[in-house]
Protein backbone atom coordinates (compact mmCIF):
# COMPACT_ATOMS: atom_id res chain seq x y z
CA UNK A 1 0.00 0.00 0.00
CA UNK A 2 2.87 2.37 0.77
CA UNK A 3 4.45 1.74 -2.64
CA UNK A 4 1.10 2.14 -4.39
CA UNK A 5 0.47 5.43 -2.57
CA UNK A 6 3.74 6.82 -3.92
CA UNK A 7 2.99 5.58 -7.45
CA UNK A 8 -0.62 6.74 -7.80
CA UNK A 9 0.29 10.16 -9.20
CA UNK A 10 1.88 8.36 -12.16
CA UNK A 11 -1.23 6.30 -12.92
CA UNK A 12 -3.34 8.81 -14.87
CA UNK A 13 -3.24 6.70 -18.07
CA UNK A 14 -4.40 3.69 -16.07
CA UNK A 15 -7.28 5.62 -14.52
CA UNK A 16 -8.51 6.58 -17.98
CA UNK A 17 -8.98 2.85 -18.75
CA UNK A 18 -12.01 1.59 -16.75
CA UNK A 19 -10.79 -2.00 -16.39
CA UNK A 20 -7.36 -0.93 -15.12
CA UNK A 21 -8.88 1.69 -12.84
CA UNK A 22 -11.21 -0.92 -11.33
CA UNK A 23 -8.30 -3.25 -10.55
CA UNK A 24 -6.38 -0.51 -8.72
CA UNK A 25 -9.44 0.60 -6.74
CA UNK A 26 -10.45 -2.96 -5.82
CA UNK A 27 -6.97 -3.53 -4.42
CA UNK A 28 -7.19 -0.35 -2.33
CA UNK A 29 -10.75 -0.90 -1.08
CA UNK A 30 -10.12 -4.53 -0.16
CA UNK A 31 -7.18 -3.47 1.99
CA UNK A 32 -9.36 -0.90 3.77
CA UNK A 33 -11.07 -3.92 5.34
CA UNK A 34 -7.81 -5.52 6.53
CA UNK A 35 -7.71 -6.63 10.19
CA UNK A 36 -4.31 -4.89 10.42
CA UNK A 37 -4.81 -1.24 11.41
CA UNK A 38 -1.59 -0.09 9.70
CA UNK A 39 -2.71 -1.61 6.39
CA UNK A 40 -6.15 0.00 6.75
CA UNK A 41 -4.54 3.38 7.31
CA UNK A 42 -2.22 3.00 4.31
CA UNK A 43 -5.15 1.95 2.15
CA UNK A 44 -7.14 4.98 3.30
CA UNK A 45 -4.18 7.19 2.41
CA UNK A 46 -4.36 5.68 -1.09
CA UNK A 47 -8.07 6.63 -1.36
CA UNK A 48 -7.12 10.12 -0.27
CA UNK A 49 -4.49 10.29 -2.99
CA UNK A 50 -6.97 9.00 -5.58
CA UNK A 51 -9.54 11.73 -4.88
CA UNK A 52 -6.81 14.38 -4.92
CA UNK A 53 -5.27 13.28 -8.20
CA UNK A 54 -8.22 11.82 -10.12
CA UNK A 55 -11.29 13.81 -9.13
CA UNK A 56 -12.76 13.51 -12.64
CA UNK A 57 -12.62 9.69 -12.61
CA UNK A 58 -14.44 8.83 -9.37
CA UNK A 59 -18.09 9.34 -10.37
CA UNK A 60 -20.87 6.77 -10.38
CA UNK A 61 -20.10 3.32 -8.89
CA UNK A 62 -16.59 4.42 -7.84
CA UNK A 63 -18.01 7.25 -5.73
CA UNK A 64 -20.43 4.78 -4.15
CA UNK A 65 -17.54 2.43 -3.28
CA UNK A 66 -15.50 5.28 -1.79
CA UNK A 67 -18.53 6.42 0.20
CA UNK A 68 -19.27 2.95 1.56
CA UNK A 69 -15.62 2.38 2.53
CA UNK A 70 -15.05 5.77 4.19
CA UNK A 71 -18.42 5.73 5.95
CA UNK A 72 -17.61 2.37 7.49
CA UNK A 73 -14.24 3.64 8.69
CA UNK A 74 -15.69 6.85 10.17
CA UNK A 75 -18.43 4.96 11.98
CA UNK A 76 -16.77 1.75 13.14
CA UNK A 77 -12.95 1.83 12.87
CA UNK A 78 -11.39 1.58 16.33
CA UNK A 79 -8.23 3.26 15.04
CA UNK A 80 -9.02 6.98 15.22
CA UNK A 81 -6.31 7.88 12.70
CA UNK A 82 -7.99 5.75 10.05
CA UNK A 83 -11.32 7.47 10.72
CA UNK A 84 -9.65 10.88 10.49
CA UNK A 85 -8.16 9.93 7.12
CA UNK A 86 -11.61 8.88 5.91
CA UNK A 87 -13.01 12.30 6.86
CA UNK A 88 -10.05 13.94 5.13
CA UNK A 89 -11.05 12.16 1.91
CA UNK A 90 -14.31 14.15 1.91
CA UNK A 91 -12.54 17.33 2.94
CA UNK A 92 -10.31 16.96 -0.10
CA UNK A 93 -13.30 16.44 -2.40
CA UNK A 94 -14.89 19.57 -0.87
CA UNK A 95 -11.71 21.59 -1.43
CA UNK A 96 -11.61 20.55 -5.08
CA UNK A 97 -15.25 21.40 -5.66
CA UNK A 98 -14.95 24.78 -3.90
CA UNK A 99 -12.00 25.56 -6.18
CA UNK A 100 -13.83 24.44 -9.31
CA UNK A 101 -16.97 26.39 -8.47
CA UNK A 102 -14.84 29.54 -8.38
CA UNK A 103 -13.14 28.79 -11.72
CA UNK A 104 -14.18 28.66 -15.35
CA UNK A 105 -16.75 25.84 -15.44
CA UNK A 106 -15.83 24.88 -18.99
CA UNK A 107 -12.26 24.05 -18.00
CA UNK A 108 -12.85 22.89 -14.42
CA UNK A 109 -16.14 21.02 -14.28
CA UNK A 110 -17.59 20.58 -10.80
CA UNK A 111 -19.12 17.10 -10.79
CA UNK A 112 -21.18 17.77 -7.64
CA UNK A 113 -20.05 14.69 -5.73
CA UNK A 114 -20.82 16.45 -2.43
CA UNK A 115 -24.39 17.23 -3.48
CA UNK A 116 -24.77 13.60 -4.55
CA UNK A 117 -23.87 12.25 -1.10
CA UNK A 118 -24.90 15.24 1.04
CA UNK A 119 -27.71 13.56 2.98
CA UNK A 120 -25.82 10.43 3.99
CA UNK A 121 -22.51 12.22 4.55
CA UNK A 122 -24.06 14.98 6.68
CA UNK A 123 -25.80 12.48 8.97
CA UNK A 124 -22.49 10.69 9.47
CA UNK A 125 -20.52 13.88 10.16
CA UNK A 126 -23.14 15.26 12.56
CA UNK A 127 -22.86 12.05 14.51
CA UNK A 128 -19.06 12.44 14.35
CA UNK A 129 -19.35 15.81 16.11
CA UNK A 130 -20.24 13.91 19.28
CA UNK A 131 -17.10 11.76 19.24
CA UNK A 132 -14.85 13.87 21.43
CA UNK A 133 -14.12 11.67 24.42
CA UNK A 134 -15.13 12.52 27.97
CA UNK A 135 -11.86 14.12 29.04
CA UNK A 136 -10.27 14.94 25.70
CA UNK A 137 -8.66 18.33 25.28
CA UNK A 138 -6.80 17.43 22.10
CA UNK A 139 -6.92 19.93 19.28
CA UNK A 140 -7.63 17.38 16.53
CA UNK A 141 -10.10 14.54 16.85
CA UNK A 142 -13.10 13.12 15.00
CA UNK A 143 -15.37 15.83 16.39
CA UNK A 144 -13.20 18.72 15.13
CA UNK A 145 -12.47 16.97 11.82
CA UNK A 146 -16.21 16.47 11.26
CA UNK A 147 -16.86 20.13 12.01
CA UNK A 148 -14.21 21.18 9.48
CA UNK A 149 -15.74 18.95 6.81
CA UNK A 150 -19.25 20.32 7.50
CA UNK A 151 -17.82 23.82 7.20
CA UNK A 152 -16.45 22.97 3.75
CA UNK A 153 -19.76 21.38 2.75
CA UNK A 154 -21.55 24.59 3.78
CA UNK A 155 -19.53 26.53 1.23
CA UNK A 156 -20.77 24.17 -1.49
CA UNK A 157 -24.36 23.52 -0.36
CA UNK A 158 -24.92 27.07 0.93
CA UNK A 159 -28.57 27.55 2.00
CA UNK A 160 -29.36 23.86 1.45
CA UNK A 161 -27.40 22.92 4.56
CA UNK A 162 -29.29 25.20 6.95
CA UNK A 163 -32.43 23.12 7.66
CA UNK A 164 -30.69 19.85 8.57
CA UNK A 165 -28.28 21.77 10.83
CA UNK A 166 -31.15 23.61 12.53
CA UNK A 167 -32.89 20.31 13.14
CA UNK A 168 -29.69 18.89 14.67
CA UNK A 169 -29.22 21.94 16.92
CA UNK A 170 -32.79 21.88 18.22
CA UNK A 171 -32.50 18.18 19.05
CA UNK A 172 -29.14 18.35 20.82
CA UNK A 173 -28.64 21.79 22.37
CA UNK A 174 -30.71 20.95 25.47
CA UNK A 175 -29.48 17.36 25.77
CA UNK A 176 -28.40 15.99 29.14
CA UNK A 177 -25.29 14.59 27.41
CA UNK A 178 -22.59 17.30 27.26
CA UNK A 179 -21.16 15.85 24.02
CA UNK A 180 -24.50 16.41 22.29
CA UNK A 181 -24.64 20.02 23.51
CA UNK A 182 -21.08 20.56 22.35
CA UNK A 183 -21.89 19.03 18.96
CA UNK A 184 -24.85 21.39 18.52
CA UNK A 185 -22.59 24.42 19.08
CA UNK A 186 -19.97 23.07 16.67
CA UNK A 187 -22.58 22.49 13.95
CA UNK A 188 -23.79 26.08 14.24
CA UNK A 189 -20.24 27.46 13.92
CA UNK A 190 -19.64 25.21 10.92
CA UNK A 191 -22.28 26.94 8.77
CA UNK A 192 -21.33 30.56 9.47
CA UNK A 193 -19.68 30.75 6.05
CA UNK A 194 -21.57 29.45 3.04
CA UNK A 195 -25.27 30.27 3.42
CA UNK A 196 -26.57 33.78 2.65
CA UNK A 197 -25.41 36.25 5.28
CA UNK A 198 -28.94 37.51 5.80
CA UNK A 199 -30.10 34.01 6.65
CA UNK A 200 -27.24 33.39 9.07
CA UNK A 201 -27.90 36.81 10.61
CA UNK A 202 -31.37 35.63 11.56
CA UNK A 203 -30.01 32.36 12.95
CA UNK A 204 -27.35 34.22 14.96
CA UNK A 205 -29.98 36.48 16.57
CA UNK A 206 -32.03 33.45 17.57
CA UNK A 207 -28.96 31.65 18.90
CA UNK A 208 -27.53 34.45 21.08
CA UNK A 209 -29.54 33.56 24.18
CA UNK A 210 -28.64 29.86 24.01
CA UNK A 211 -25.01 30.65 23.25
CA UNK A 212 -24.79 32.97 26.23
CA UNK A 213 -26.27 30.28 28.49
CA UNK A 214 -23.70 27.83 27.14
CA UNK A 215 -20.93 30.04 28.55
CA UNK A 216 -22.26 28.95 31.95
CA UNK A 217 -22.53 25.24 31.10
CA UNK A 218 -21.47 22.80 33.82
CA UNK A 219 -19.02 21.16 31.40
CA UNK A 220 -15.85 23.13 30.60
CA UNK A 221 -15.61 21.70 27.07
CA UNK A 222 -19.03 23.15 26.24
CA UNK A 223 -18.07 26.54 27.70
CA UNK A 224 -14.90 26.55 25.62
CA UNK A 225 -16.81 25.74 22.44
CA UNK A 226 -19.39 28.44 23.20
CA UNK A 227 -16.62 31.03 23.62
CA UNK A 228 -15.03 29.83 20.37
CA UNK A 229 -18.37 30.19 18.54
CA UNK A 230 -18.65 33.78 19.79
CA UNK A 231 -15.11 34.47 18.53
CA UNK A 232 -16.18 33.15 15.11
CA UNK A 233 -19.33 35.28 15.15
CA UNK A 234 -17.30 38.44 15.77
CA UNK A 235 -15.52 37.93 12.44
CA UNK A 236 -18.57 38.30 10.20
CA UNK A 237 -21.59 39.06 12.37
CA UNK A 238 -20.39 41.74 14.79
CA UNK A 239 -23.42 43.88 13.88
CA UNK A 240 -25.69 41.21 15.39
CA UNK A 241 -23.60 41.10 18.57
CA UNK A 242 -23.59 44.88 18.96
CA UNK A 243 -27.39 44.83 19.32
CA UNK A 244 -27.01 43.01 22.66
CA UNK A 245 -23.58 44.36 23.53
CA UNK A 246 -24.09 45.28 27.19
CA UNK A 247 -25.34 41.80 28.19
CA UNK A 248 -22.79 40.01 26.05
CA UNK A 249 -19.85 42.02 27.38
CA UNK A 250 -20.77 41.09 30.95
CA UNK A 251 -20.73 37.40 30.06
CA UNK A 252 -17.56 37.64 27.96
CA UNK A 253 -15.70 39.40 30.78
CA UNK A 254 -16.85 36.70 33.19
CA UNK A 255 -15.59 34.08 30.73
CA UNK A 256 -12.13 35.64 30.95
CA UNK A 257 -11.85 34.40 34.54
CA UNK A 258 -12.75 30.82 33.58
CA UNK A 259 -10.24 28.02 32.92
CA UNK A 260 -7.27 29.01 30.72
CA UNK A 261 -8.55 27.37 27.53
CA UNK A 262 -11.94 29.08 27.88
CA UNK A 263 -10.35 32.38 28.85
CA UNK A 264 -8.12 32.12 25.79
CA UNK A 265 -11.17 31.90 23.51
CA UNK A 266 -12.75 34.86 25.35
CA UNK A 267 -9.63 36.88 24.53
CA UNK A 268 -10.18 36.12 20.85
CA UNK A 269 -13.73 37.46 21.14
CA UNK A 270 -12.41 40.90 22.09
CA UNK A 271 -9.49 40.66 19.66
CA UNK A 272 -11.79 39.96 16.71
CA UNK A 273 -14.72 42.16 17.71
CA UNK A 274 -12.82 45.46 17.57
CA UNK A 275 -11.34 44.57 14.17
CA UNK A 276 -14.59 43.68 12.49
CA UNK A 277 -17.24 45.92 14.01
CA UNK A 278 -18.56 48.64 11.73
CA UNK A 279 -17.10 52.07 12.56
CA UNK A 280 -18.95 55.15 11.32
CA UNK A 281 -16.80 57.76 13.06
CA UNK A 282 -13.34 58.11 14.64
CA UNK A 283 -14.88 60.26 17.37
CA UNK A 284 -16.66 57.42 19.17
CA UNK A 285 -17.86 53.84 18.71
CA UNK A 286 -20.08 51.27 20.39
CA UNK A 287 -17.31 50.08 22.73
CA UNK A 288 -16.32 53.52 24.06
CA UNK A 289 -18.56 53.37 27.18
CA UNK A 290 -17.14 49.95 28.08
CA UNK A 291 -13.51 50.42 27.05
CA UNK A 292 -12.06 50.97 30.52
CA UNK A 293 -13.76 47.86 31.90
CA UNK A 294 -12.65 45.73 28.93
CA UNK A 295 -9.02 46.87 29.12
CA UNK A 296 -8.87 46.41 32.88
CA UNK A 297 -10.27 42.87 32.61
CA UNK A 298 -7.82 41.88 29.87
CA UNK A 299 -4.94 43.45 31.79
CA UNK A 300 -5.72 41.55 35.00
CA UNK A 301 -6.20 38.36 32.98
CA UNK A 302 -2.67 38.62 31.58
CA UNK A 303 -1.16 38.40 35.07
CA UNK A 304 -3.20 35.62 36.65
CA UNK A 305 -1.15 32.80 38.24
CA UNK A 306 -2.06 30.27 35.52
CA UNK A 307 -1.39 32.67 32.62
CA UNK A 308 1.28 30.28 31.31
CA UNK A 309 -0.77 27.10 31.15
CA UNK A 310 0.61 23.99 29.42
CA UNK A 311 -2.00 24.30 26.66
CA UNK A 312 -2.28 28.07 26.12
CA UNK A 313 -0.23 31.22 26.65
CA UNK A 314 -2.93 33.30 28.29
CA UNK A 315 -0.56 36.19 28.99
CA UNK A 316 0.12 36.56 25.28
CA UNK A 317 -3.50 36.22 24.12
CA UNK A 318 -4.73 38.64 26.82
CA UNK A 319 -2.15 41.32 26.00
CA UNK A 320 -2.65 40.80 22.26
CA UNK A 321 -6.40 41.41 22.72
CA UNK A 322 -5.57 44.35 25.01
CA UNK A 323 -3.39 45.88 22.27
CA UNK A 324 -6.03 45.35 19.60
CA UNK A 325 -8.72 47.01 21.73
CA UNK A 326 -6.41 50.01 22.22
CA UNK A 327 -5.56 50.17 18.52
CA UNK A 328 -9.20 50.33 17.43
CA UNK A 329 -10.39 52.60 20.25
CA UNK A 330 -12.18 55.86 19.37
CA UNK A 331 -10.92 59.37 20.03
CA UNK A 332 -13.25 59.92 22.99
CA UNK A 333 -11.29 57.34 25.01
CA UNK A 334 -7.91 59.10 24.89
CA UNK A 335 -8.07 59.70 28.67
CA UNK A 336 -8.51 55.97 29.26
CA UNK A 337 -5.56 55.16 26.97
CA UNK A 338 -3.35 57.69 28.79
CA UNK A 339 -4.14 55.94 32.09
CA UNK A 340 -3.49 52.57 30.47
CA UNK A 341 -0.04 53.75 29.35
CA UNK A 342 0.93 54.41 32.95
CA UNK A 343 -0.03 50.85 33.92
CA UNK A 344 1.93 49.35 31.03
CA UNK A 345 5.03 51.45 31.76
CA UNK A 346 4.89 50.69 35.49
CA UNK A 347 4.72 46.96 34.81
CA UNK A 348 7.55 47.14 32.28
CA UNK A 349 9.66 49.17 34.70
CA UNK A 350 9.36 46.37 37.26
CA UNK A 351 10.91 43.97 34.71
CA UNK A 352 14.09 46.06 34.42
CA UNK A 353 14.30 46.79 38.15
CA UNK A 354 14.14 43.10 39.10
CA UNK A 355 10.91 43.56 41.07
CA UNK A 356 8.69 41.75 38.56
CA UNK A 357 6.20 39.34 40.12
CA UNK A 358 6.87 36.49 37.66
CA UNK A 359 10.69 36.46 37.34
CA UNK A 360 10.73 33.08 35.58
CA UNK A 361 8.59 34.53 32.78
CA UNK A 362 10.22 37.98 32.68
CA UNK A 363 11.31 37.95 29.04
CA UNK A 364 7.97 36.60 27.82
CA UNK A 365 6.16 39.42 29.59
CA UNK A 366 8.68 42.00 28.39
CA UNK A 367 7.98 40.98 24.80
CA UNK A 368 4.21 41.17 25.23
CA UNK A 369 4.39 44.48 27.12
CA UNK A 370 6.56 46.00 24.39
CA UNK A 371 3.97 44.99 21.78
CA UNK A 372 1.31 46.75 23.86
CA UNK A 373 3.53 49.80 24.30
CA UNK A 374 3.93 50.23 20.55
CA UNK A 375 0.16 50.46 20.03
CA UNK A 376 -0.41 52.71 23.05
CA UNK A 377 2.34 55.15 21.98
CA UNK A 378 0.95 55.51 18.46
CA UNK A 379 -2.55 56.01 19.86
CA UNK A 380 -1.21 58.89 22.00
CA UNK A 381 0.67 60.61 19.17
CA UNK A 382 1.60 64.15 20.15
CA UNK A 383 0.62 63.63 23.81
CA UNK A 384 3.78 62.14 25.34
CA UNK A 385 5.88 64.64 27.28
CA UNK A 386 9.66 65.05 26.96
CA UNK A 387 10.38 63.65 30.46
CA UNK A 388 8.18 60.66 29.70
CA UNK A 389 10.01 60.06 26.40
CA UNK A 390 13.34 60.00 28.28
CA UNK A 391 11.91 57.58 30.83
CA UNK A 392 10.59 55.22 28.14
CA UNK A 393 13.78 55.25 26.06
CA UNK A 394 15.85 54.65 29.19
CA UNK A 395 13.79 51.61 30.20
CA UNK A 396 13.85 50.03 26.74
CA UNK A 397 17.59 50.49 26.30
CA UNK A 398 18.14 49.11 29.80
CA UNK A 399 16.15 45.99 28.80
CA UNK A 400 18.47 45.60 25.78
CA UNK A 401 21.50 45.87 28.06
CA UNK A 402 20.18 43.36 30.57
CA UNK A 403 19.33 40.83 27.89
CA UNK A 404 22.62 41.56 26.07
CA UNK A 405 20.68 41.68 22.83
CA UNK A 406 18.24 43.83 20.91
CA UNK A 407 14.89 42.02 20.73
CA UNK A 408 12.20 42.49 18.08
CA UNK A 409 9.38 43.63 20.35
CA UNK A 410 11.58 46.23 22.03
CA UNK A 411 12.57 47.68 18.67
CA UNK A 412 8.90 47.78 17.66
CA UNK A 413 8.07 49.69 20.86
CA UNK A 414 10.76 52.24 19.99
CA UNK A 415 9.38 52.45 16.46
CA UNK A 416 5.94 53.27 17.89
CA UNK A 417 7.50 55.90 20.15
CA UNK A 418 9.35 57.51 17.21
CA UNK A 419 6.10 57.74 15.23
CA UNK A 420 4.28 59.19 18.25
CA UNK A 421 6.78 61.87 19.30
CA UNK A 422 8.34 62.89 15.96
CA UNK A 423 11.26 65.33 16.23
CA UNK A 424 11.12 65.10 20.03
CA UNK A 425 13.00 61.82 19.65
CA UNK A 426 16.09 63.60 18.29
CA UNK A 427 17.80 64.09 21.72
CA UNK A 428 17.79 60.31 22.18
CA UNK A 429 19.41 59.36 18.87
CA UNK A 430 22.91 59.22 20.30
CA UNK A 431 21.86 56.69 22.95
CA UNK A 432 19.64 54.73 20.57
CA UNK A 433 22.07 54.68 17.62
CA UNK A 434 24.28 51.73 18.69
CA UNK A 435 21.23 49.53 19.27
CA UNK A 436 19.78 50.45 15.89
CA UNK A 437 23.09 49.54 14.26
CA UNK A 438 23.08 46.24 16.16
CA UNK A 439 19.61 45.45 14.78
CA UNK A 440 20.61 46.39 11.23
CA UNK A 441 23.66 44.15 11.39
CA UNK A 442 21.65 41.16 12.62
CA UNK A 443 21.79 39.50 9.20
CA UNK A 444 20.96 36.08 10.65
CA UNK A 445 17.80 37.33 12.37
CA UNK A 446 15.61 38.40 9.45
CA UNK A 447 12.69 39.61 11.57
CA UNK A 448 14.86 41.84 13.79
CA UNK A 449 16.77 43.15 10.80
CA UNK A 450 13.53 43.96 8.94
CA UNK A 451 12.08 45.78 11.97
CA UNK A 452 15.32 47.76 12.40
CA UNK A 453 15.23 48.84 8.75
CA UNK A 454 11.61 49.88 9.27
CA UNK A 455 12.78 51.93 12.25
CA UNK A 456 15.16 53.81 9.94
CA UNK A 457 12.17 54.62 7.71
CA UNK A 458 10.23 55.91 10.74
CA UNK A 459 13.18 58.09 11.72
CA UNK A 460 13.51 59.48 8.18
CA UNK A 461 9.85 60.44 8.04
CA UNK A 462 9.80 62.03 11.52
CA UNK A 463 13.25 63.62 11.80
CA UNK A 464 13.30 64.66 8.10
CA UNK A 465 16.41 66.80 7.34
CA UNK A 466 17.79 66.07 10.84
CA UNK A 467 18.29 62.48 9.70
CA UNK A 468 21.10 63.56 7.37
CA UNK A 469 23.67 63.62 10.20
CA UNK A 470 23.24 59.85 10.66
CA UNK A 471 23.60 58.84 7.01
CA UNK A 472 27.34 58.21 7.32
CA UNK A 473 26.67 55.62 10.01
CA UNK A 474 23.63 53.96 8.47
CA UNK A 475 24.10 54.01 4.69
CA UNK A 476 27.10 51.64 4.50
CA UNK A 477 25.12 49.06 6.50
CA UNK A 478 22.01 49.43 4.30
CA UNK A 479 24.07 49.13 1.11
CA UNK A 480 25.82 46.04 2.46
CA UNK A 481 22.44 44.46 3.20
CA UNK A 482 21.55 44.91 -0.47
CA UNK A 483 24.87 43.59 -1.75
CA UNK A 484 25.06 40.53 0.48
CA UNK A 485 23.81 37.23 -0.87
CA UNK A 486 22.99 36.12 2.68
CA UNK A 487 20.42 38.86 3.31
CA UNK A 488 16.81 37.68 3.52
CA UNK A 489 14.73 38.63 0.45
CA UNK A 490 12.11 40.35 2.56
CA UNK A 491 14.78 42.47 4.24
CA UNK A 492 16.14 43.57 0.86
CA UNK A 493 12.68 44.76 -0.21
CA UNK A 494 12.36 46.87 2.95
CA UNK A 495 15.86 48.32 2.45
CA UNK A 496 14.99 49.35 -1.11
CA UNK A 497 11.90 51.14 0.19
CA UNK A 498 13.74 52.89 3.04
CA UNK A 499 16.30 54.33 0.62
CA UNK A 500 13.45 56.18 -1.04
CA UNK A 501 12.40 57.66 2.32
CA UNK A 502 15.95 58.74 3.08
CA UNK A 503 16.35 60.37 -0.34
CA UNK A 504 13.09 62.31 0.01
CA UNK A 505 13.87 63.65 3.47
CA UNK A 506 17.63 64.26 3.41
CA UNK A 507 17.99 65.77 -0.09
CA UNK A 508 21.50 67.05 -0.88
CA UNK A 509 23.12 64.93 1.85
CA UNK A 510 21.87 61.78 0.14
CA UNK A 511 23.43 62.56 -3.25
CA UNK A 512 26.78 61.16 -2.07
CA UNK A 513 25.26 57.68 -2.10
CA UNK A 514 23.15 58.01 -5.23
CA UNK A 515 25.66 56.50 -7.66
CA UNK A 516 26.21 53.35 -5.54
CA UNK A 517 22.47 52.92 -5.01
CA UNK A 518 21.66 53.20 -8.71
CA UNK A 519 24.33 50.59 -9.52
CA UNK A 520 22.70 48.20 -7.06
CA UNK A 521 19.25 49.01 -8.43
CA UNK A 522 20.49 48.37 -11.95
CA UNK A 523 21.61 44.86 -10.96
CA UNK A 524 18.35 44.25 -9.07
CA UNK A 525 16.33 45.38 -12.10
CA UNK A 526 18.21 42.93 -14.31
CA UNK A 527 17.45 40.12 -11.87
CA UNK A 528 13.77 41.06 -11.56
CA UNK A 529 13.10 40.62 -15.29
CA UNK A 530 14.87 37.25 -15.61
CA UNK A 531 12.87 34.10 -16.49
CA UNK A 532 11.44 32.51 -13.36
CA UNK A 533 12.96 29.32 -11.99
CA UNK A 534 10.17 26.78 -11.57
CA UNK A 535 12.05 25.09 -8.72
CA UNK A 536 11.26 28.00 -6.40
CA UNK A 537 7.49 28.71 -6.24
CA UNK A 538 8.06 31.86 -4.15
CA UNK A 539 10.40 33.45 -6.68
CA UNK A 540 7.68 34.86 -9.03
CA UNK A 541 6.00 36.59 -6.07
CA UNK A 542 9.34 37.99 -4.92
CA UNK A 543 10.16 39.32 -8.41
CA UNK A 544 6.81 41.11 -8.60
CA UNK A 545 7.38 42.66 -5.18
CA UNK A 546 10.93 43.60 -6.20
CA UNK A 547 9.69 45.38 -9.33
CA UNK A 548 7.15 47.39 -7.32
CA UNK A 549 9.73 48.35 -4.67
CA UNK A 550 12.27 49.37 -7.30
CA UNK A 551 9.79 51.57 -9.18
CA UNK A 552 8.63 53.27 -5.97
CA UNK A 553 12.22 53.77 -4.84
CA UNK A 554 13.34 55.11 -8.25
CA UNK A 555 10.59 57.71 -7.86
CA UNK A 556 11.81 58.68 -4.41
CA UNK A 557 15.41 58.90 -5.54
CA UNK A 558 14.57 61.15 -8.48
CA UNK A 559 12.39 63.45 -6.35
CA UNK A 560 15.08 63.55 -3.66
CA UNK A 561 17.70 64.47 -6.25
CA UNK A 562 15.39 67.13 -7.69
CA UNK A 563 14.98 68.83 -4.33
CA UNK A 564 18.66 68.58 -3.38
CA UNK A 565 20.07 72.00 -2.68
CA UNK A 566 17.20 73.58 -4.61
CA UNK A 567 19.18 73.08 -7.83
CA UNK A 568 16.54 71.27 -9.91
CA UNK A 569 16.59 67.81 -11.46
CA UNK A 570 18.86 68.75 -14.39
CA UNK A 571 21.95 68.78 -12.15
CA UNK A 572 21.61 65.07 -11.53
CA UNK A 573 20.37 63.90 -14.92
CA UNK A 574 23.73 62.28 -15.64
CA UNK A 575 23.22 60.04 -12.63
CA UNK A 576 19.58 59.07 -13.15
CA UNK A 577 19.34 58.76 -16.96
CA UNK A 578 21.31 55.45 -17.25
CA UNK A 579 18.65 53.75 -15.12
CA UNK A 580 15.86 54.57 -17.60
CA UNK A 581 16.10 51.28 -19.59
CA UNK A 582 15.73 49.30 -16.38
CA UNK A 583 12.68 51.26 -15.31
Amino acid sequence: MTALNFCLRLCEKNFKVPSERDVVLKCIIDNCASPNSRIRMKAMQCILEVVRCFYDYIEGPILEQIAATTYKSIKFDETEQASLLAIEVWCSICDEEIYRLKQNQQRYVCRNYIRTVKDSLLVLLLDGLKKKGSDSDTDWNISIASACCISLMAQILQNDIVLPILSFISTNLSSTDWQNRDAALLSFAAILKGPDKAQVNGLAKQALSALTLSLKDARSQVRETAAWVFSRLTEDYSDVLLESLSTLLKNWIEALSDKPRISNQACFIFHNLVEHMAVTSDATNALSPYLESILQSLWLNAFRPDAFNDDVNLANSSLAAFSNVVQYSANDTQGVIATVMQSVLKEFESTVKNTFRFPDKLQDYQNDLCSAMQVVFIKLTGQISAPMISHIVGMLLEAFKQRKAVFEEGMLALSGLIIAVGKDFLPHMEAFGPYLVYGLKSYNEAALCRISVGCVADLARTLEENMSQYLGQLMPILLELLRSGDTDRGVKLVVISVLSDLALHTGQFFITYLKDILEIFKSASEVAVQPVNDDDPELPIYFEQLKECLLESYTGLVLGAKDANGMGAVSYTHLTLPTTPYV
